[in-house]
């Protein structure tokens, strides 16, 4: 089944277009640097993954939006809940990560757990409260 096939099934269904953005493509994008990002640090090459994942987030973020924003013709319409939630809530993950990544240049495995629980949080706030 295609991306169109699972994106159209997914609206057939009634599933917005925002919960689709934000489950279903963004973990079929970050999926190959997950992959990366998990076979350095196996291989003890943390750099190579910090770098791939900041990198990639950064790229996605300023190069595909901004150019998705240029070319559009007239602009990107953004939902009230995407504008009043998920913005903001990636703004405090940004700000939460930056003491986390400072403190001695180590992300401990506690922390790690964290940030993977606050996604199957958000996660399943979209699945059971916003789809």
């Amino acid at each position: 089944m295609s991306r169109t096939d699972r994106t159209n099934l997914a609206k057939a269904y009634g599933v917005s277009d925002a919960f689709i953005g934000l489950t279903i493509l963004a973990i079929r994008t970050y999926a190959p640097e997950l992959a990366t990002t998990l076979v350095a640090t196996l291989k003890d090459d943390r750099d190579v993954a910090i770098g791939n994942l900041i990198g990639s987030s950064i790229y996605n973020v300023l190069v595909i939006l901004g150019l998705t924003c240029m070319l559009a013709p007239d602009g990107v319409d953004v939902s009230q809940e995407i504008l009043w939630i998920d913005l903001p809530l990636s703004a405090v993950v940004a700000i939460v990560c930056y003491p986390v990544f400072k403190s001695e240049r180590f992300v401990s495995r506690r922390e790690g757990i964290a940030f993977v629980l606050a996604y199957i949080a958000y996660f399943s706030s979209l699945v059971f409260l916003r789809h």
